[in-house]
């Protein structure tokens, strides 16, 4: 019997997988390692750093990761805000400043945020999947703001 990848997140995430730690971690797999095109345009919101800890990654791997974005604190003394290294508490970074640049970068399309989208569609463990990896490059000579 063959299995498809439908079935074996399944089987991996069981049926009613939601916000769960395993969850977190199929979905920053797939847009880490099968496409790097959706980390630049769906945002995980509600996602920690330290949601990978101990699941897809040590806590040593997950501080670099975290580590090799700027974050906006603050403010200090002065009242000015500034920017540090990640930690593990951080959120991922978001893709876009706000909704309307979300659009504009996508032909007025707003991309969904993919925190939750595993509890707001039916099957959603399969339709993030699919999502993060159903996109190709356009044939030759098309750009993909006209596909």
């Amino acid at each position: 019997m063959k299995l498809s990848m439908v079935c074996h997140l399944q089987t991996i995430l069981g049926p009613t997988a939601a916000f769960s730690v395993p969850t977190t971690m199929l979905r920053f797999v797939v847009v880490t390692r099968f496409t790097n095109k959706s980390a630049s345009c769906h945002s995980m919101s509600l996602i920690s750093y330290c949601d990978l800890v101990g699941v897809a990654y040590t806590e040593e791997e997950t501080k670099d990761m975290a580590a090799e974005i700027e974050v906006v604190d603050g403010p200090n003394d002065e009242g000015e805000m500034f920017t540090r290294p990640g930690k593990l508490s951080d959120r991922f970074p978001q893709p876009y400043p706000n909704e309307q640049a979300a659009r504009f970068a996508n032909v007025g399309a707003y991309p969904p945020d993919l925190s939750l989208i595993t509890k707001a569609r039916h099957n959603g463990q399969n339709y993030a999947f699919a999502l993060l990896t159903g996109y190709c490059d356009p044939p030759a000579g098309i750009s993909a703001s006209a596909a």
